[in-house]
């Protein structure tokens, strides 16, 4: 028995040691990125910010998305791709409704059908090197410093890092995102800015319109892609170069465990279920997202294992107890790093309570794995996000920093 629960522990040892260590050198490191100031804004480049979205959430999109956009003063043109039978009202320059016969040659659904019916609309409007299309989720906007940069910046595409905005009143779902702003400014700001990125999010891709003209939505696949903003985001790093935005993209948490469930659900499954594409656009972010996505076990099962230890007082050598207290230790730094960038008015209160509730938070977000695996997918999941933010609120000083 002792033996056995030496080798499990060596396992765990061997998967933390290398993710302590990466991940402790790049927190320190990368947020010095944010410093870099926007280029000089290249003559004659025009930007048009595109929402799509199935229409659940036109409030957002109106009163925060769009509005924030126009507050700017950037002369910004803006659009949204929506279905036919969506008959919302958009303020907007452009709306862009995909007809209910439309067809992809490979057959796309959902997201990436919509998006390929987009790129065919910018062809057919003469859209090409003079503008950038800046991607938005209909929970998503971005800061006037990335507007800044896209007016300057060298790469046909790029990204800048995720940060908590307009937060939920379910307390897990929101403190289980604050490590969402952690993990971009780990592994998507250093990568990004190599022009290698290891990971791509549909939330605040920039890229040239005739690139995406060129390469398109419409990948090749029997699955329902609906991880199609990483398999595009690699298409074009392969081919391009991608850069990355020193600054943040605001996103909105579910405001339910079902939606918290449902929306790692769509993301995991998407990126299992088209692995064999993603490992042939880039094999070495592929492999690096598969494992974590596939890792998913590992926070109960060694939770369950930790406990039986620590209840029939079994002997633990101590390099064991110090890797494993780190390792807790680094997690909840990352949790409140996310915690500290986010807009939320009571952050003194969210940062005692992550002390107590770190270990549940870990397994609420864990459990999405076996829901992942083991619940049948039925259609696209669609979250629900109708929520008014403040505009005043998360404005970036020159520095790239937060006020």
């Amino acid at each position: 028995m002792q033996l056995v629960l030496l080798y499990i522990l060596y396992f765990f040892a061997i998967i933390m040691l290398p993710f302590i260590v990466y991940e402790s050198y790049h927190l320190i490191i990368n947020p010095l990125l944010l410093r870099e100031k926007p280029k000089k804004p290249v003559q004659g480049r025009r930007i048009l910010a595109v929402v799509t979205t199935v229409g659940k959430n036109p409030e957002v999109v109106n009163d925060v998305i769009f509005k924030k956009l126009k507050s700017y003063d950037k002369n910004i043109k803006t659009a949204v791709v929506v279905e036919y039978s969506d008959k919302n009202k958009y303020d907007c320059d452009y709306i862009i409704r995909v007809p209910e016969n439309y067809k992809t040659k490979n057959n796309s659904k959902y997201k990436s059908r919509a998006l390929q019916y987009f790129s065919e609309w910018l062809k057919q409007n003469n859209f090409g090197k003079e503008t950038y299309v800046l991607h938005l989720d209909d929970d998503s906007y971005v800061e006037k410093k990335y507007i800044d940069y896209i007016y300057g910046m060298e790469e046909e595409a790029g990204q800048g890092i995720l940060r908590v905005n307009g937060l939920s009143n379910h307390p897990l779902t929101r403190m289980s995102d604050y490590a969402r702003t952690s993990s971009c400014m780990i592994y998507c700001s250093a990568h990004n800015h190599n022009h290698k990125p290891l990971g791509v999010h549909g939330e605040g891709l920039a890229v040239r319109a005739d690139v995406e003209i060129e390469i398109g939505w419409d990948f090749p696949t029997t699955k329902q892609l609906i991880d199609e903003d990483y398999l595009f985001g690699q298409t074009v790093a392969k081919k391009y170069r991608f850069g990355f935005i020193p600054s943040y993209i605001n996103i909105i948490p579910p405001f339910s465990t079902k939606d918290f469930y449902k929306q790692r659900r769509r993301w995991l499954r998407g990126f299992v279920d088209n692995a064999s594409l993603n490992l042939n656009t880039n094999l070495r972010g592929s492999i690096f997202f598969l494992y974590q996505y596939l890792m998913g076990w590992v926070v109960p099962v060694g939770f369950v294992i930790w406990m039986i230890i620590l209840f029939t007082y079994q002997s633990v050598p101590l390099y064991f107890t110090i890797i494993f207290s780190v390792g807790l230790l680094l997690s909840l730094i990352e949790y409140e790093y996310g915690l500290f960038k986010s807009n939320y008015k009571y952050k003194v209160i969210d940062a005692i309570l992550l002390l107590f509730l770190l270990i549940p938070i870990q397994l609420y977000q864990s459990g999405t794995f076996f829901y992942s695996m083991f619940t049948k997918v039925r259609t696209f999941d669609v979250i629900k996000k109708n929520l008014k933010i403040n505009m005043d609120e998360g404005i970036e000083d020159e520095r790239g920093g937060w006020k």
